[in-house]
């Protein structure tokens, strides 16, 4: 279960059942969650006084303030970008990929690895499919013909 992303009636399922009295192993059995994470749940219950039978259960905004997941990577921006023009124009030429990263280091400083400019001219030549066109044929009418072979003579007796 590593890496799994819990919703937050999971997390209120877990701490309801934690204040009944059951212990975390009982509680993975029924596959909610991992004892360890169930440990971290419970830690975080016993600071905050969850557990108590007498207080009320903390609101979805409380919880996610502690069981918020991991911060989400934000897609990186490729560092060809500056140059793409250029880019295009070379690979339209038919200049080799190695050739493209060499002249960008030499004539611009460019620091990006070479694999981005493979990635880039990868994006580049990508083509869309040709379209095809259905064959439509009046109804009832052959579609192909069949070529009959050589005629068999039956064997004389």
């Amino acid at each position: 279960m590593s890496n799994r992303r819990f919703e937050m009636y999971e997390y209120h399922q877990a701490l309801v059942r934690m204040r009944l009295g059951e212990s975390d192993r009982q509680i993975a059995k029924t596959g909610l969650m991992g004892r360890r994470k169930l440990a971290q749940v419970r830690e975080i219950a016993e600071k905050h006084g969850w557990l108590v039978a007498e207080a009320s259960l903390p609101t979805d905004a409380a919880l996610a303030l502690f069981f918020s997941g991991r911060a989400s990577k934000q897609p990186s921006t490729s560092s060809i970008i500056p140059y793409q023009d250029e880019v295009r124009d070379w690979v339209k030429q038919g200049i080799a990929g190695c050739t493209i990263h060499q002249a960008l280091m030499r004539k611009y400083g460019f620091t990006g690895a070479y694999s981005s400019v493979r990635r880039f001219i990868a994006k580049i030549k990508q083509t869309p499919p040709k379209a095809t066109v259905m064959l439509d044929f009046a109804a009832g009418r052959r579609r192909c013909r069949w070529i009959s072979g050589p005629a068999r003579r039956s064997p004389t007796p």
